[in-house]
């Protein structure tokens, strides 16, 4: 098969999959309404581990690349469900009510995954990540995250909200409007 046909091929799966995927979202959407009606937590990490097993190629040639996208897949509905719920977390109050700084700091296991799921979740929101440092202690990886951006997002908020949801020792340790930040100043 020469290129072009291929290509031709892997834009109609795609057509596909942006059909299966809308479904898929319209149904996250549902679960996060729930969730907020029954006050159920986004992040079930054992539900999750069911799900990328059973969906997972198994026995195939594409084992990891299978696990890696069901996991990504995972990852865009909890962020989108954290979305949801960003306007009604009172966890949030501390963050610049427009364009600001951040710094939040977690602690996590060395192999979870939680920094680059963190990182990624900011990134999906639009911020900025003006540092990321990391320092093991204790067998735990301590990291410091300073974000930028526009945290009247509700993209923005929702990733906070995923940070200090997900690991009970996030804490936004420090934040400042884009004003403080030109006067030179930190709160």
């Amino acid at each position: 098969m020469d290129l072009d046909k291929i290509r031709q091929e892997i834009d109609q799966i795609d057509e596909q999959m942006k059909q299966l995927f809308g479904k898929r979202m319209d149904l996250a959407r549902q679960v996060a309404e729930t969730k907020m009606r029954t006050g159920a937590a986004v992040y079930a990490p054992v539900r999750e581990r069911q799900i990328i097993e059973a969906r997972t190629m198994g026995d195939s040639k594409y084992l990891v690349q299978s696990r890696a996208f069901f996991r990504q897949m995972m990852e865009i509905s909890r962020n989108y469900q954290y979305f949801m719920m960003a306007k009604q977390a009172k966890e949030l109050a501390d963050l610049p009510a427009g364009e600001g700084t951040a710094e939040i700091s977690f602690c996590c296991g060395a192999s979870d995954g939680q920094p680059v799921v963190f990182l990624h979740a900011a990134q999906m929101a639009g911020l900025e990540i003006k540092e990321f440092t990391v320092k093991e202690e204790n067998e735990q990886l301590c990291c410091r995250l300073r974000l930028f951006g526009d945290f009247s997002s509700d993209f923005a908020l929702g990733a906070v909200l995923q940070m200090l949801k997900e690991n009970k020792t996030t804490v936004i340790v420090a934040s400042w409007d884009c004003l403080q930040e030109r006067q030179g100043g930190q709160e």
